[in-house]
């Protein structure tokens, strides 16, 4: 489900639903990311 206020971030559903199969590399901009990496 979308995070109102952030054009990447999602929460996480109850259960998991297919909608698309992909394969590579995502790179989500800095400031677009949620947490912090350690």
């Amino acid at each position: 489900a979308p995070v109102p206020g952030s054009d990447s971030a999602a929460d996480l559903l109850e259960k998991p639903i297919v909608v698309c199969r992909a394969s590579g590399t995502c790179v989500v901009p800095k400031d677009k990311q949620r947490k912090a990496q350690k």
